[in-house]
């Protein structure tokens, strides 16, 4: 990945061109106004002609320092820049006025116009030497806030790609977690049972191909992802038997809304692990999914055991996972929250922007 202030160097380009010789058709122009009405002999047609004459030889000596200064050491430090501008300024401001008089002496038949250049030749020396100072100082405030802008849009883009990255990784954990739990609790019925087992097996086909599916998309419909929790409690229902009850609350015109893949299962997940699996009873889950205004809220809540739930690292990768990937998929635009109930059992929900 290239260096976050590493960009291109500066090149000439039409626009730029059409700018700069704009910029300095004007300050001609307004140049040979201020020597007219200084009451300098001669008419202003014949002042402003040598004026573009002054000018494009000066133009003709920017190039050289925009080539070698300004863009060959674009990747240098800016006290090695500066101060190659202030070698080559005063020999810019000398050159420029001695080319003009050479220009006057041999094509201008009038005297009196070299003769008035050379009684103001320090003038003009200071003039084209200050000239090339406030030309080059612009063109690198701009090359600045160019780079500044560039550096803004790389900071954007490696956070977004630090953000994609960090999701992809939390989604790859998911996919293990589930299928190493899920495995275990075919293991724990396939000598009873075979044809549970074999229909667990096809629950579990049918939860591998939505996670691979899953996996290359970000979103997917909260229908899906409903489809994908019941295939997981299914498994788990026939495991467990009688000993686990499932109460669905769900509007159906969510249904179509998207969400971030599995997101409702890790929850339901822990409901069952940490909640139900380990009381003799059993007990039951009510998973209620709802739409608040512009946002879908959802919460698994069971009446189980509620131990070991007062923190979300206690709960394993299920409840933490899915609490760092609401945060950068929507940073403070979507809410999480897992607690133990007072009365007992323990609740967890999520509210998302749609």
């Amino acid at each position: 990945m290239p260096e976050l202030d590493h960009i291109e160097k500066p090149r000439i380009t039409l626009l730029g061109s059409t700018l700069t010789l704009v910029c300095w058709l004007v300050y001609t122009v307004l140049y040979a106004f201020a020597i007219g009405a200084a009451g300098q002999q001669g008419s202003f047609l014949g002042i402003l002609i040598g004026q573009c004459i002054g000018n494009a030889i000066l133009i003709a000596l920017t190039m050289p320092a925009w080539w070698f200064i300004f863009r060959g050491m674009d990747d240098k430090s800016w006290w090695m820049r500066i101060l190659m501008h202030l070698i080559y300024a005063p020999l810019f401001g000398w050159l420029g006025t001695e080319l003009l008089l050479i220009y006057t002496r041999a094509l201008v038949p009038d005297g009196s116009v070299t003769a008035t250049i050379e009684e103001a030749y320090p003038f003009i020396v200071g003039t084209n030497i200050t000239l090339y100072l406030v030309q080059f100082s612009i063109m690198h405030a701009v090359r600045a806030i160019g780079r500044l802008r560039y550096q803004r849009q790389r900071a954007a883009e490696l956070l977004v790609l630090a953000q994609e990255s960090e999701l992809a990784a939390l989604k790859a954990q998911l996919n293990p977690h589930f299928l190493f739990n899920t495995l275990n609790s075919i293991n724990a019925l396939a000598g009873d049972d075979p044809e549970a087992t074999r229909s667990m097996i096809a629950r579990l086909a049918e939860m591998l191909r939505y996670a691979i599916d899953s996996s290359k998309r970000d979103m997917v419909s909260l229908e899906e992802e409903i489809n994908f929790t019941k295939a997981y409690l299914a498994i788990e229902q026939q495991r467990m038997a009688d000993r686990l009850t499932i109460d669905w609350d769900v509007d159906a015109q969510v249904l179509d809304e998207l969400i971030p893949p599995i997101i409702l299962q890790p929850l339901v997940e822990n409901a069952v692990k940490h909640g139900i699996a380990p009381r003799e009873s059993g007990g039951t889950i009510v998973i209620s999914i709802h739409r608040n205004g512009n946002a879908i809220d959802a919460s698994v809540k069971d009446d189980g055991i509620g131990e070991g739930s007062t923190s979300l690292e206690s709960n394993g990768i299920g409840l933490t996972n899915t609490r760092k990937r609401l945060e950068k998929r929507y940073g403070g635009r979507a809410s999480f929250s897992a607690a133990a109930d007072p009365n007992g059992g323990f609740e967890s929900a999520f509210s998302v922007p749609v």
